[in-house]
């Protein structure tokens, strides 16, 4: 079980709101579900409670927003108010104890696990391929994600990719991007990198934003089909903080995270700069590359490949 927590919260994000279509009822087509989703998730970034609803003792923090969201979408999937409710709270008690368990142990795994987990990784990719209309991977999951599709290599880096780095887009009018400022933040961790000069090379890829330190950023496959994000968008603020004491308890000698302390002083409390870009990021993708191309009826869309 060890094993399946940390590999399975490194290797590969699918968010499953992509595959919302394929389990439509026969009593609401997809565009009916997707505009309530899109409805779900534009009503939270206009107006969130980011008060805290419960604190692990890990230090993890669910938020009355993050209940409030899980239960809209338990309610949408069709449950009562009161279920949906008790399985919101339920699911976001085991997920934040599973990811403070996964930052708390770390996130490495040996070789042969990861060659253990590959054949499962690969049908999880496969079934993307059919039965959603785009798949977003982050971090370790873009990496395996390129490699498997698109033949693309990792590479290990001198150090450690730790901390908040300065990215900038190459072309603003692409819809993944829509909404950015000229340079933005973003949140890496990571020991590994991809080639750019592989990515440039494939006509199949584009680079749509990157960073001078940390490389490639957001990275667009077959228009649109596959999405890769080499960064922690998703990161909430103490992250960084947590796997870096993590690291010091470790013997590890980290380096202090990139642009993250105030003054660089690990004392001081982080400063979030990178929320609304995440946002926007996500929103994005789940508007112009799920949303509004996922057909109206999901088979069609089967039957014409």
């Amino acid at each position: 079980m060890k094993k399946r927590i940390l590999i399975a919260t490194s290797l590969l994000v699918i968010l499953i709101i992509g595959s919302i279509s394929v389990y439509a009822t026969s009593f609401e087509s997809n565009i009916d579900i997707m505009e309530k989703v899109g409805q779900l998730f534009k009503s939270h970034k206009e107006k969130s409670d980011n008060s805290i609803f419960a604190k692990g003792k890990s230090g993890g923090i669910i938020t009355k927003d993050d209940i409030e969201q899980a239960t809209e979408f338990y309610i949408l999937a069709g449950y009562t108010e009161s279920t949906a409710r008790e399985k919101a709270i339920k699911y976001m008690l085991e997920r934040d104890a599973t990811y403070q368990k996964a930052i708390s142990e770390g996130y490495s795994v040996t070789d042969e696990e990861v060659w253990a987990y590959l054949d499962e990784l690969k049908e999880i990719m496969d079934w993307s391929e059919k039965n959603v209309t785009s798949t977003i991977h982050i971090c370790w999951g873009a990496q395996a994600g390129l490699y498997y599709r698109y033949g693309v290599q990792k590479h290990e880096l001198d150090k450690k990719l730790s901390g908040i780095y300065v990215h900038h887009t190459f072309h603003r009018k692409t819809p993944l991007v829509r909404g950015f400022d000229d340079i933005f933040y973003v949140p890496h961790s990571r020991y590994t990198g991809v080639d750019k000069d592989e990515i440039v090379k494939n006509p199949h890829l584009e680079i749509v934003a990157e960073s001078d330190e940390a490389g490639p950023y957001l990275i667009i496959g077959d228009e649109g089909k596959n999405i890769f994000v080499t960064g922690h968008p998703e990161y909430d603020i103490l992250t960084l903080d947590k796997e870096y004491k993590r690291d010091l308890a470790k013997g590890l000698n980290p380096d202090i995270p990139v642009n993250y302390y105030p003054d660089n002083d690990p004392s001081k409390t982080p400063i979030k700069s990178w929320r609304c870009h995440a946002n926007t990021l996500y929103a994005n993708w789940l508007n112009y590359y799920v949303y509004q191309i996922t057909p109206y009826l999901w088979t069609e869309k089967k039957e014409n490949k």
